[in-house]
C-alpha cells in the first residue's frame, strides 16, 4: 500500500481524511456559534409580485423621505406683498364707471373707453364693437393694474409707454385663455358677455392666422395647472413685470427685472406654503410649466400683432389706432 494511505503517527490518516476532518471542525464550530447568537426574525415567504410591490412601498417611502421639503417657515415680507396684490386685484377688478359721467381715459380719435363690469359668460356671439370693447376694458384693466403699483409710477412717461405696449397682449390672451377655459365655449370668451366663434360663418371678423385654435392648444396647460386665486394674481403680475422689453431705458430695465423677479419669488414662495406641500421635483415641475405658459402667452403676442395687420389692410377695424392711440395716454 502507498506511503500516503497509511496512517501517520497522531493517527490522523491520509492528508486528505486530514483536510476533510478539518472543514467538519470549522461547520461545527459555525454551527455553535449560530445557537449561541439571538435569533433574527426574517420576513415571511413572499411570492413575486407580493416582493414588487413590497420593494415599490419601500420605494416610495424612500423618495418621500428624500424629497418632501422642510416646512417653509413664513416670511412676512412676502406675506405682505401677497396680501397687497390681491387686495388691488380685487379692488381694480370691481371698479365700474358711472355711465352718465364723462370717460377718464381717451383711448382713440372715435372713442373713448369706460370700465364695465367683467362678466365673461360667452351667452352670445360676439360683434365687432364686442371685440373692440373687450381690447379697451382689458387695456384700461391692465392700466389699473399698473398704476397701483410704485415702482411703475417712478418710471418715465416713456418707459410706461413701452411696457404697457409690450406687456398688453400676454396679459390679456392670459384673461382670454381664463375666461375660454372657465365658459369651456367654442371660442374665446370676452368679459363683456361674448365669445368669439370657432366657426368661420359666425365670426364677426375672419380669423385669418387660426387664433381660435391656437388659444385652445393653451387649455390643456393650463387645466393642468389649475391656479388659484392668489396663484393668477401673482402671475398677471409677472406676466407685466416680466423682463424682456429692450426699449426701457437702463433705468427702466433695473427697475423692472427686480420688480419681475420679486412676484416670480413670491409665486414660488406661495407655492411652497401651499397645504399639503408639494414635493421637491413636483414643485419644480411645476414651476417649468408656469414659465412656460408664460412662454406660450408671448407668442402669441407675436401672432396677434400679425393678425392686427391683416385686419388693418382688410379695414374690417382700424387696429392700429384703436391700440396706438391708447398708447400716449398712459401717464395721464
Amino acid at each position: 500500500m502507498d506511503n500516503e494511505s497509511e496512517p501517520g503517527p497522531s493517527g490522523l490518516g491520509t492528508t486528505e481524511a486530514l483536510l476533510k476532518r478539518i472543514e467538519k471542525a470549522k461547520k461545527e464550530e459555525y454551527r455553535m456559534r449560530e445557537k449561541m447568537m439571538p435569533k433574527k426574525r426574517g420576513r415571511p415567504t413572499m411570492n413575486r409580485e407580493e416582493k414588487k410591490k413590497d420593494g415599490e412601498r419601500h420605494g416610495q417611502q424612500n423618495r418621500q423621505q428624500v424629497h418632501r421639503p422642510e416646512p417653509l417657515l413664513p416670511n412676512p415680507a412676502f406675506e405682505k406683498v401677497i396680501e397687497q396684490l390681491m387686495r388691488l386685484t380685487l379692488h381694480v377688478d370691481s371698479m365700474i364707471d358711472d355711465p352718465n359721467s364723462p370717460p377718464g381715459l381717451p383711448v382713440g380719435p372715435m372713442n373713448k373707453a369706460t370700465r364695465t363690469p367683467i362678466r365673461p359668460t360667452a351667452e352670445r356671439s360676439a360683434t365687432q364693437d364686442d371685440v373692440v370693447q373687450d381690447l379697451e376694458r382689458h387695456y384700461l384693466l391692465m392700466i389699473d393694474y399698473l398704476r397701483g403699483i410704485p415702482e411703475f409710477t417712478e418710471m418715465t412717461p416713456k418707459d410706461q409707454e413701452q411696457l404697457a405696449q409690450r406687456r398688453f397682449f400676454p396679459f390679456y390672451w392670459f384673461k382670454l385663455t381664463h375666461y375660454s377655459w372657465m365658459t369651456k365655449c367654442q371660442g374665446i370668451a370676452y368679459a363683456n358677455g361674448s365669445f368669439y366663434p370657432g366657426s368661420l360663418e359666425h365670426q364677426p371678423c375672419p380669423d385669418v392666422t387660426r387664433m381660435v385654435s391656437r388659444l385652445a392648444a393653451l387649455l390643456p396647460l393650463y387645466n393642468w395647472l389649475k391656479l388659484d386665486n392668489t396663484e393668477m394674481t401673482l402671475l398677471v403680475f409677472v406676466l407685466l413685470f416680466h423682463d424682456g422689453v429692450p426699449e426701457l431705458t437702463a433705468e427702466g430695465r433695473t427697475k423692472i427685472r427686480a420688480v419681475g423677479q420679486l412676484f416670480l419669488k413670491v409665486l414660488h414662495y406661495y407655492m411652497r406654503r401651499k397645504s399639503p406641500p408639494l414635493e421637491y421635483d413636483k414643485l419644480a415641475i411645476r414651476m417649468g410649466r408656469i414659465m412656460l405658459f408664460v412662454g406660450d402667452l408671448t407668442c402669441m403676442t407675436h401672432l396677434t400683432f400679425s393678425n392686427m395687420q391683416v385686419h388693418e389692410i382688410m379695414h374690417v377695424i382700424n387696429w392700429k389706432k384703436a391700440v396706438d392711440g391708447r398708447l400716449a395716454w398712459i401717464h395721464t
